[in-house]
């Protein structure tokens, strides 16, 4: 497609799918970025506490040939990344 870039379309689909496994919103304090070279991607993600106190990250580096790819390595690192964190850490509300 005339307006689109693949490779931007494979690390957005990664980082996306990061933020769908850990129910992301705008209010929650999560990052997700990822970075392709040869073949591959390296994904990082970090979950922060609304306080800053606590902080959980992962990341991994996979071979993507597609945007299927591409998710499955987004979410890989967003159940390792649920796994670490305690209960309910992903339930903390912005004070308005």
């Amino acid at each position: 497609d005339a307006i689109g870039c693949n490779i931007t379309f494979l690390r957005v689909s990664a980082e996306r799918a990061v933020l769908e496994v850990l129910d992301a919103s705008c209010h929650t304090p999560i990052g997700a970025y990822a970075e392709f070279e040869n073949g591959e991607i390296h994904l990082q993600a970090m979950v922060v506490s609304l306080d800053g106190a606590q902080s959980y990250a992962h990341e991994t580096t996979g071979a993507v040939e597609n945007a299927q790819d591409a998710q499955a390595l987004g979410r890989a690192v967003g159940e390792a990344l649920k796994a670490e964190m305690p209960a309910g850490f992903l339930d903390q509300q912005v004070e308005d």
